[in-house]
């Protein structure tokens, strides 16, 4: 059973469907919709798809409705333009077509935001200028390194703190479309302090807030607020595409591997995302460096991996997401190399909480318990259990559709839906291991750890454990 959560993105590749079956048959645990392509009409055939899916098969893949972002572009171009090192070009905010020696940006403050001496990049990083004079709507550049140049390409600025308004008026729509279709998640694009999160929350309202946010990091200055921006948001999503442009590229693994350490401290989801297998997009079989980034990321304890036009528009879209599981899977194998979350590494404020979901782990590992039973009202001790990836699967009890979904992201956690009233902690149990039986992975004998909280059905109240025999 695979414990990484894996996202596939939805597109045409996959709009069939008998393509989409068999992807959805292969395994994934969310799809993810990117509202930089498609209409409305089209995103709405793709959810109604999902939710005939789900209703069917009893299965529950959630979705995650990627919003577009804030963005700075460049302006159309008759033909592509060659532009050679070491000669000068102006970029305007008037509109005109793109040549040798101007071209349009779509921002019309950047000249009051950028000083000489400041980096720009184009067309994802393929072209960097440098600047070397402002006049009135004009920033003067030197091209630093040659290259073509099309239409409606986009420019990143590093260490630029761009004014840019966190949501655009595309993305407020796209979130309201959202939220009518019920999406499970909303992934906000080029997320830059915490207070981004806090306006989204605020158009969501407090009627819809079974909808979970996940910030996006692709900006340094994400980076630097990271430790602000995991604390408001439900989740994270290492970017790597942008991300690799706005800083060094040589930083970019390090910066992986701290951010993912930092969410799982806080019990924080976080995925990894971009070109995982890119190669994939146009052949069927990975390149060896795209196998070991997606062990890697595993092994630095990522929650989920994510694929993107591998699957949206990609010639081998259910290879992809096979070859995904099968490496996932392989790894998986092993799960004492994962690194653990040492109980030294938690704050010194954990709670009782905390306390209990650690101790639930180190137990279930010294006897080898088949699986780790955790009732949950809200998720929180699931995620608290699943932040020390135990080598025992993790069965979530839930009594909220919507936590069944949200649980989607978080490493390990298998969940069964027990939407009924109990009378107690021991009918609460009993129903489950009726549950875990049939399944038939489990059977009469084995050893569960059960962690639940005493009064049922109140968030935080996690305070006990159990050594259970099933049947006994």
């Amino acid at each position: 059973m695979r414990r990484t959560k894996i996202i596939c993105t939805l597109g045409p590749a996959v709009d069939e469907e008998n393509i989409f079956l068999e992807l959805a048959e292969t395994g994934f645990d969310v799809a993810r919709l990117n509202f930089s392509h498609g209409s409305f009409d089209e995103h709405k055939k793709r959810i109604d798809m999902l939710k005939e899916y789900n209703h069917k098969n009893g299965d529950s893949i959630a979705i995650l409705l990627d919003t577009k972002g804030p963005e700075i572009r460049t302006g159309i171009a008759d033909s592509k333009v060659d532009l050679e090192k070491n000669q000068q070009i102006i970029l305007t905010t008037r509109e005109v077509k793109t040549t040798k020696e101007y071209i349009s940006i779509s921002y019309k403050h950047l000249p009051e935001e950028v000083h000489p001496g400041d980096e720009i990049l184009l067309d994802d990083g393929l072209i960097a200028l440098e600047v070397i004079g402002i006049e009135n709507d004009e920033i003067i550049c030197r091209i630093l390194n040659s290259g073509t140049l099309g239409s409606k390409k986009g420019v990143n600025l590093p260490k630029v703190d761009v004014k840019l308004p966190s949501i655009s008026e595309k993305d407020k729509q796209d979130i309201l479309f959202g939220i009518k279709e019920k999406v499970d998640f909303i992934a906000l694009s080029f997320v830059r302090r915490p207070e981004d999160i806090l306006e989204v929350r605020k158009l969501i309202g407090v009627s819809n807030e079974d909808i979970q946010i996940i910030a996006k990091i692709e900006c340094e200055l994400a980076v630097k607020n990271i430790d602000g921006i995991l604390e408001v948001s439900d989740g994270v999503m290492i970017a790597r595409g942008d991300l690799g442009v706005e800083i060094p590229i040589k930083e970019l693994p390090a910066i992986q591997k701290s951010i993912i350490q930092k969410a799982r401290i806080i019990g924080k989801p976080v995925i990894v995302a971009t070109q995982m297998l890119d190669s994939m997009i146009r052949n069927p079989r990975p390149t060896r460096a795209e196998v070991s980034d997606i062990a890697n990321s595993i092994l630095d304890g990522t929650d989920a991996i994510m694929l993107s036009g591998e699957t949206a528009s990609g010639l081998f879209p259910v290879e992809s997401l096979r070859t995904m599981n099968e490496i996932a899977c392989e790894i998986e194998k092993d799960l004492h190399i994962l690194e653990p979350m040492h109980f030294k590494k938690l704050k010194k404020s954990e709670s009782i909480v905390d306390l209990i979901a650690y101790s639930t782990v180190d137990i279930g590992r010294k006897i080898d318990a088949k699986c780790l039973v955790v009732p949950t009202s809200s998720g929180g001790t699931a995620r608290r259990v699943a932040r020390h990836r135990p080598n025992s699967p993790i069965i979530a009890l839930v009594g909220k559709e919507h936590l069944t979904k949200h649980l989607k992201l978080v490493w390990g956690v298998e969940t069964i839906s027990m939407i009924e009233d109990y009378e107690g902690t021991d009918h609460l149990i009993a129903r489950g291991e009726e549950e875990l039986l049939k399944r038939g992975r489990y059977q009469k004998g084995d050893v569960v750890i059960i962690t639940a909280g005493i009064p049922l059905n109140q968030a935080g109240t996690t305070n006990m454990i159990k050594v259970h025999f099933l049947g006994g």
